[in-house]
């Protein structure tokens, strides 16, 4: 462990490790080079009536049988806190919380992504879908 100091800032304490190999060469070909699905726009308006029956749709034709978690993130005036929230709908897991108001909802978003990737992970889930 080493402690890090400068002129007028805190102290901070990190730790520093060696790999013999590149990060790179630690993982898999496979890993690497996979291309996941990715859609961007599911050609929805949020603004239409039935946004969420077309939704549901969608998702009941293309990824029948997969898990889904939805995520989200938002803030209504700059100097309050982003709220995100992580919903995966098998097992009604409900996760709420509050980023500082310096945050982004971008930083919102990314929390909410890493959280679903964490369920995913932690209930070895093989088929899910991140919405």
């Amino acid at each position: 462990m080493a402690v890090i100091r400068n002129a007028g800032f805190e102290a901070i304490e990190t730790n520093f490790y060696f790999i013999k190999t590149l990060p790179l060469f630690n993982n898999s070909f496979k890993s690497i080079t996979s291309q996941p699905r990715i859609i961007l726009d599911f050609g929805i308006s949020k603004d239409a009536p039935c946004a969420d029956l077309h939704l549901r749709s969608i998702i009941e034709n293309g990824w029948l049988g997969w898990h889904t978690i939805f995520t989200d993130a938002s803030k209504l005036f700059e100097a309050e806190c982003v709220g995100v929230g992580t919903f995966y709908s098998q097992y009604s897991i409900v996760q709420k919380v509050r980023c500082p108001p310096e945050s982004s909802v971008f930083t919102g978003e990314c929390r909410a992504i890493l959280k679903a990737v964490k369920y995913t992970l932690l209930l070895k889930l093989r088929r899910t879908l991140s919405v």
